[in-house]
């Protein structure tokens, strides 16, 4: 399919013109996944404008209304960061800043990033003022000592 033409096609079932995609659309070795993803940047960029903030908002009930379950089921196993983060990687989406965490995204190198990034947007330090003025000391005195002890090294 030309890029046009999958975009036409989806204006039709989003106008109820059409009850469905075509046949085969999703599929990978079709150009399933270029395919959802003319789509999806279509409707995010040019017909909706939604900014970056608001794309941190989507979630399994915005693929519904919008009539993009099936590939988002199929092709990304209805993993919303997974799917923004690939479609939308020029926006250098990170995980800790979706309205709804992923599943599984609280390894040791998302939690460290998530601190510095928390720490950095609520009090407007880089990470060179933070490993100089917060340690051990400041996470036990706000009570989540333990996920530094436990879970990361406390190298943030």
């Amino acid at each position: 399919m030309n890029p046009q033409t999958i975009i036409e096609i989806y204006e039709d079932v989003l106008k109820g013109n059409r009850n469905r995609f075509p046949r085969e659309t999703w599929k990978p070795h079709n150009g399933g996944f270029e395919n959802f993803r003319r789509c999806l940047r279509y409707l995010v960029l040019d017909k909706l404008k939604l900014d970056r903030e608001q794309m941190l908002s989507i979630g399994i009930s915005f693929f519904i209304e919008w009539k993009l379950r099936t590939p988002f089921q199929r092709l990304y196993d209805s993993q919303t960061y997974k799917c923004l983060s690939e479609i939308f990687s020029e926006m250098d989406i990170k995980p800790w800043e979706m309205k709804i965490s992923p599943d599984g995204v609280w390894n040791d190198e998302n939690m460290k990033g998530a601190i510095r990034w928390v720490v950095s947007k609520s009090i407007g330090i880089d990470r060179d003022k933070i490993i100089k003025n917060i340690g051990y000391e400041t996470f036990k005195d706000f009570y989540v000592s333990t996920l530094i002890h436990k879970k990361v090294q406390f190298n943030v």
